[in-house]
């Protein structure tokens, strides 16, 4: 397992002297890591493996046949179709429609999605040095509320402050500022004043719950009790997706081996 050990309020103040607190949970094996570098890696190790990779393509239909399945989908060129025995969904922010389409009712299994958005500032860079690792308030009823993190260069970030929005847009609404200042990650950092920060970027999960609504996330199901043998849907995988990416792989696979033994 992973190695955590709490700290008194004196043991964290030795660790990060510019963090106001009364106790913290240490993860001492926690890092960053450059996601953009860990894609490109993911993908050479699948055309490695003779995967083949159909860019600018989109799902429109998903037909259930006597062996299988016939993927119906439309690119630049038109309309073509193709067979498998195993269709693993993680389509992500359209990861509900794509279960609609193999039949599943997406109300009645709890599937449909909601569009998150988070939006992450810069700190000043005059104040970066004076963390020394990530810092994660206390979970939120939609995630892991705003935060501490850095890039691979070492700027210090925080965020996301997540808000539910109808249609996926990357824009920053600036207005939102002062709610991440009146966050719980900025009262335990004093030294941050509202003028060190700065819009950076913002991003869309796709969320199973709705507002107000229990917290639902990583739902990976084999949908054989649905007579869908061979169908798997990662559906709602939130944060630490990319950290669990490998692990739900492996678990996935699994499933593929189980599923083609029954064949």
């Amino acid at each position: 397992g992973v190695e955590l050990r709490m700290l008194s309020q004196k043991e964290m103040k030795q660790l990060e002297p510019n963090m106001r607190g009364v106790r913290a949970l240490l993860s001492p094996s926690t890092g960053i890591l450059d996601s953009q570098a860990l894609m490109r890696y993911f993908l050479d190790k699948a055309r490695s493996n003779g995967a083949q990779i159909a860019y600018e393509t989109k799902v429109i239909g998903i037909d259930k046949i006597p062996d299988g399945y016939r993927v119906n989908v439309e690119d630049s060129q038109g309309n073509f179709s193709f067979t498998t025995k195993v269709l693993i969904n993680c389509a992500g922010l359209n990861s509900d429609k794509v279960a609609g389409m193999a039949g599943i009712d997406i109300d009645e299994a709890s599937y449909r999605l909601r569009f998150c958005k988070g939006e992450y500032y810069s700190v000043n860079n005059r104040k970066s040095g004076l963390l020394n690792r990530l810092i994660y308030p206390v979970p939120t009823t939609t995630g892991l509320g705003a935060h501490v993190c850095f890039d691979v260069s070492g700027r210090m970030r925080i965020g996301p402050l997540y808000y539910y929005v109808d249609e996926v847009d990357y824009k920053i609404d600036d207005s939102r500022k002062k709610a991440l200042c009146q966050s719980a990650i900025m009262a335990a950092l004093p030294f941050i004043e509202p003028h060190d920060l700065e819009p950076e970027m913002a991003g869309v999960k796709a969320s199973p719950q709705g507002k107000d609504e229990g917290f639902r996330d990583f739902i990976i199901n084999h949908e054989c009790n649905m007579a869908l043998p061979g169908f798997i849907n990662l559906i709602g995988i939130d944060s630490p997706g990319l950290t669990s990416a490998p692990a739900i792989a492996k678990y996935v696979g699994t499933l593929v081996d189980e599923t083609l033994r029954n064949y």
